[in-house]
């Protein structure tokens, strides 16, 4: 599970420092991945529950494990993409934002 942040996790370092807000923010981020992977196991359970043994209960459980899921990472993306992603050309070189990238496609599922 850790593997699904680790992307975010390489980029937090090269934005650090650069400003309390900033780093405010990327604090936040990272207490969310921590909230999100425990979440994610919630739904991994949830999914398990109804494998074993599908009926309202379990289906009502792993919907609403997954509709909070979906809630936390629209809040979660939208920081990323309002907050975080305009300060890449302020912040990062050329190269290092085309070395995020790299990392960020290469993580993505075929």
């Amino acid at each position: 599970i850790r593997g699904v942040f680790g992307a975010a996790e390489r980029v937090a370092p090269r934005l650090t420092g650069h400003s309390a807000e900033l780093d405010a923010v990327l604090a936040q981020m990272r207490a969310q991945h921590f909230e999100h992977e425990t979440r994610v196991i919630a739904l991994i359970k949830a999914l398990d529950a109804v494998i074993k043994k599908a009926n309202a209960t379990t289906r009502r459980q792993l919907a609403l494990v997954a509709a909070t899921l979906e809630t936390d990472f629209e809040a979660h993306l939208r920081l990323e993409e309002l907050q975080i992603l305009p300060l890449f050309p302020k912040l990062l070189k050329p190269s290092a934002q085309a070395e995020i990238i790299k990392e960020l496609r290469a993580r993505r599922m075929p």
